[in-house]
């Protein structure tokens, strides 16, 4: 093989089956040279004889071709790789491409014709991907998508028999333990929860939570610990309105948010329905159902006018009956209610209700006849006139026609000066019916949008021609119809004078409630009500005027300070040890307030009991003792096992009992005050007994 070949397989890095490259060893040249200026190529360099040493002039990519660099020609190919699943193209010395098909049972993989892999091919630390056997490691952990570092709550860990094992977790989890079908064990990341804090031993207290694997005492101000959490109470859709102990709450929906502790709609799940303020609730409704509080728009609710009753709502639209004695010429949401005399009389409507006069004809007694008259003038009573009351061709009364109560007649044609209760003139003297959007408001002409009509107001509704609010802006409150601006002196429906109340010193109205931020003296801020108060307690502790403390459960609140529970009565103040809770509790070992234990609790004591008074009654002494006056007194000849109890002369007192000295068989023994079971004096003698056995 030439030497150029050799340098372009060295530089490329092609290795081909049949077709290597021979290894090639560089003569070395001496680093003198003779003639000055003279070139050769050695060792992939041009390089000239300067003076005595060959210094390079430039290198050779292509190898060398005699004493000046190789030029190699375009070649066809440069390494191995598959043409298709069967066929192999190598490059040749020349590199030419050449096409060598693999032999049966082969298939060309990865530039290679070789024998197709199956998972069984792979070793225990290899899984199968892509016909190959892939190495396990964190990203590709016994299947080729089964990333570790994808884990929740993941920081490190190792890969260990096609198992994700973590060794440490991000802030916020903790290493736990799990087990497979075939009961081995693994180590995952769990998220903290206020059983698991930090690890699956730590278990927060009560009134702790836990942020960042710690358990923390206590909540700020204005929060709420609600399962091992703190929330805003006003803002916590979980626990939205929540009580100080959390054991009163509303979860709020999908579709609510929680404000100010009240869960309030920001949409509805059907599209067709609306968001209507209703009792100070928001409320999904379809106003174009038959909701008759909200009919066609919201806070529109169906109500009787002057000659017509309301008796409901269908498909967004008030429906309406006739009162007494008047016929319904209109529809039952658009009602044109009649009486006999406008049959009478109405060209429109002439003795019925689908009769209608020609042009040229008039409406006399419920009968269209021919009108004589020019000049748009009315025929009455064989007269041609325009009045008020008779007025044009069809002799239209002005102050009933099309909803009007009032009106005048203008060259035979009916200009509406006033509408009837419901109705307001528009500015081309027609009726119109009253709405929110759409209310006279007592003025003669003109209407007003009673949602917008000051700046207090959030929605309204039209009645009887007045603006009426049925939801202020939060900083005011309703009150006859009217928002009227809340202040500390008038604050909420009830227009509350904060000021008045207990212990206030300072604070505001917000929405609609007396919030204070400061308290008098004797008096204590209870941050999450906005109150002050003098009940002393556990959540509600301190006199000073400032925010009010929180005991924990081994405090109690006495004189406005969170001070350490003490029992009440002649009782042992113990602890226990786990949780260093206060249990008020007599036994033997600790009695009264002073906690002894009746045991040990006087000098040469081996056993006591702890009475109902908390007291302890001495049982039992060591040798050589009595109980005496619920102490141990030492046996003495004068007090022998108890107390009083003396020994004769002679005698010593041993184990409780007077004994001689020295005795032998035969001795006379002198026992005073004692008693016989035969004696009749009652043993007032002294009895005398003989000796008869040292036993």
């Amino acid at each position: 093989m030439t030497r150029k070949f050799a340098l372009f397989c060295a530089c490329i890095g092609l290795i081909v089956a049949s077709f290597g490259c021979d290894d090639v060893v560089d003569s070395q040249s001496p680093l003198a040279c003779t003639t000055s200026g003279e070139t050769r190529c050695e060792n992939n360099t041009q390089q000239m004889c300067n003076g005595t040493e060959w210094t390079t002039v430039t290198t050779c990519p292509n190898g060398c071709n005699g004493t000046t660099c190789a030029v190699l020609p375009t070649p066809e190919c440069y390494v191995t790789v598959c043409k298709n699943s069967t066929t192999l193209t190598v490059c040749s010395a020349d590199f030419k491409a050449t096409d060598v098909n693999c032999v049966e049972g082969q298939e060309c993989i990865n530039n290679a014709c070789q024998s197709p892999k199956n998972e069984t091919d792979c070793k225990d630390s290899e899984h199968f991907f892509a016909d190959k056997c892939e190495a396990d490691d964190l990203l590709h952990c016994g299947t080729h998508t089964n990333d570790c570092t994808k884990f929740t709550g993941w920081k490190s860990g190792n890969c260990i028999s096609k198992k994700c094992f973590a060794e440490e977790c991000e802030p916020g989890y903790h290493l736990a333990s799990i087990f497979d079908s075939n009961n081995k064990e693994r180590t995952i990341c769990e998220q903290d929860t206020h059983e698991a804090c930090g690890s699956i031993n730590t278990r927060c207290n009560p009134d702790e939570i836990c942020t960042l694997g710690k358990c923390k005492d206590s909540c700020q101000p204005g929060e709420v610990n609600c399962d091992g959490s703190c929330i805003n109470p006003n803002t916590s859709k979980d626990f939205c309105g929540s009580d100080v102990s959390c054991s009163s709450y509303i979860p709020c929906s999908e579709t609510e948010d929680c404000i100010d502790g009240k869960c309030v709609l920001l949409s509805c799940s059907n599209a067709e329905e609306s968001i209507c303020i209703e009792n100070a609730k928001s409320l999904c409704v379809n106003v174009h159902g038959n909701n008759p509080k909200h009919c066609g728009d919201c806070g529109i609710v169906c109500s009787d006018n002057e000659t017509a009753k309301a008796s409901g709502c269908e498909h967004g639209k008030c429906i309406y009956i006739c009162k007494e004695n008047l016929v319904n010429c209109g529809s039952s949401t658009e009602p044109l209610c009649l009486s006999g005399d406008q049959l009478n009389h109405d060209p429109l409507h002439c003795g019925k209700c689908d009769s209608k006069c020609n042009d040229n004809e008039l409406c006399q007694n419920g009968q269209c006849i021919v009108s004589l008259c020019k000049s748009n003038e009315c025929l009455y009573n064989n007269s041609c006139i325009n009045q008020n009351e008779h007025c044009g061709t069809q002799c239209a009364n002005c102050n009933t026609a099309n909803n009007a109560s009032a009106g005048i007649c203008q060259n035979g044609t009916c200009k509406i000066t006033s509408c009837v209760a419901g109705y307001h003139l528009t500015s081309v003297d027609k009726c119109a019916k009253d709405s929110a959007m759409a209310c006279p408001n007592g003025k003669a002409s003109g209407t007003v949008n009673c949602n917008t009509i000051d700046q207090y107001t959030k929605t309204g509704n039209c009645v009887k021609g007045v603006c009426q609010a049925t939801e202020c802006q939060t900083n005011a409150h309703l009150k006859n119809g009217k928002c009227i601006a809340d202040t500390t002196t008038k604050c909420g429906e009830s227009e509350t004078n904060c000021s008045l109340l207990a212990g206030w010193n300072n604070g505001n109205c917000v929405k609609g409630k007396c919030v204070a931020t400061t308290c008098k003296s004797g008096y204590c801020l209870n941050s999450l009500q906005g109150l002050c108060t003098d009940a002393q307690s556990n959540t509600t502790c301190g006199t000073d005027g400032g925010t009010c403390q929180s005991c924990n459960q081994k405090q109690v609140c006495s004189t406005g300070m969170c001070v350490d529970k003490q029992c009440e009565g002649n009782v042992c103040n113990q602890t226990q040890v786990s949780d260093e809770t206060l249990v008020c509790k007599n036994d033997n070992t600790h009695c009264g307030m002073d906690c002894l234990n009746c045991n040990t609790f006087t000098s040469n004591a081996t056993a006591g009991t702890c009475n109902t008074n908390g007291s302890c009654k001495l049982m039992s002494c060591k040798p050589g003792f009595h109980t005496y006056n619920n102490a141990c007194e030492a046996d003495s000849t004068t007090h022998c096992g108890k107390h009083g109890t003396a020994c004769l002369t002679g005698q010593i007192c041993d184990a409780g009992n007077c004994v001689f000295s020295s005795l032998k068989i035969g001795d006379i023994m002198t026992f005073g005050h004692y008693e016989q079971d035969n004696d009749t004096t009652n043993g007032q003698e002294p009895i005398e007994w003989r000796v008869l056995d040292i036993d």
